[in-house]
């Protein structure tokens, strides 16, 4: 079998190394390729102080529905129809529709006729409605949940709930999860 030959090593030899960039070293002829462009006058009718940009509008994420059991899905489209607004669309997903809707007022309208004729749906809370969650780190794991809930309960903040993560092998560590009202932001005060 004949020897294998390891190719060179660039590295190793003085004729591949780099003794200065072009690119680091300082420019003494520095042109500005647009210095034609200064001499031209303002040509524009407008003040340049008083532009308005146009920002798109920012919509809210709205989560879709998913509607189980319906049979008769046009009896089902021609009836909320004329509850909803704005534009809608309805995808079927094997057995579950999914119903997206672009306005908060359609999603709390729909939800609450769903609710009412006892439809079964799921869904997912709006941004706006949901808690504040905030994670507390090295806590001793000897301060019992109680005892946490009383503590932010006594600053004046509404506690939904205390929660003590745990390792992979159930016991427990110090943080802990603490869901507040979504008005408790001076939490962070």
């Amino acid at each position: 079998m004949a020897p294998i030959k390891k190719p060179s090593n660039p590295t190793n030899n003085t004729a591949y190394k780099r003794t200065a960039s072009i690119a680091l070293s300082p420019r003494e002829n520095i042109k500005n390729k647009f210095s034609p462009l200064l001499d031209l006058a303002d040509t524009d009718n407008y003040q340049s102080d008083n532009i308005e940009i146009d920002t798109p509008e920012v919509r809210q994420k709205i989560p879709p529905l998913y509607v189980y059991d319906i049979t008769d899905y046009i009896h089902f489209r021609d009836t909320i129809t004329p509850m909803i607004i704005d534009e809608f669309s309805i995808a079927n997903k094997n057995t579950v529709l999914r119903l997206n809707l672009t306005s908060v007022d359609d999603y709390r309208t729909i939800t609450k006729y769903f609710t009412e004729i006892k439809i079964k749906y799921h869904t997912y809370q709006l941004l706006e409605d949901q808690n504040l969650s905030v994670i507390i780190r090295n806590l001793p794991t000897s301060i019992p949940e109680e005892q946490i809930f009383n503590a932010i309960t006594d600053l004046n903040f509404t506690v939904v709930s205390v929660t003590r993560f745990q390792n992979k092998h159930k016991s427990p560590i110090p943080i802990v999860a603490v869901l507040l009202e979504k008005t408790a932001k001076d939490i962070f005060q």
